[in-house]
């Protein structure tokens, strides 16, 4: 069996987030805890976050970790919902970041970076989009 493929979530993916795309992901991966990405911002978009570079260490980002067995199959309907479709004009890419695991650990994940500009937007000072 291959090493599953590990996704940091941060906004209405994450588990107790009460969206239906959520409860769709929490069926079809397992479910590791809670995590953090630093540095790093979150920001209202909408009704939904942006995940963005953070300027000092100091920031921190709370989200889910999810493990997935069969990445290949998921992407396509995650990179739908985020909107990422390999254009110019995405709103988000999927990439790889640095993340503390819930046991403490370093390790690399999948998420999706917001790519346009955070001027304007309200941050989310807490870097918990559940407790915004």
């Amino acid at each position: 069996m291959t090493e599953p493929v590990l996704l940091f979530v941060y906004g209405t993916l994450r588990r107790d987030a009460g969206h239906a795309m959520g409860a769709w992901l929490a069926a079809r991966a397992e479910w590791r805890g809670v995590a953090h990405c630093a540095p790093a911002r979150l920001y209202r978009v909408d009704w939904y976050p942006a995940l963005a570079p953070g300027a000092q260490a100091g920031e921190v980002v709370t989200g889910d970790l999810y493990a997935l067995q069969e990445a290949v199959a998921l992407w396509p309907a995650l990179d739908e919902f985020e909107g990422v479709s390999g254009h110019d004009g995405d709103e988000y890419e999927r990439r790889r970041v640095d993340i503390t695991g819930p046991a403490g650990e370093r390790l690399q994940a999948w998420a999706y970076w917001y790519r346009r500009p955070v001027v304007g937007l309200e941050r989310i000072v807490s870097g918990d989009w559940l407790r915004r």
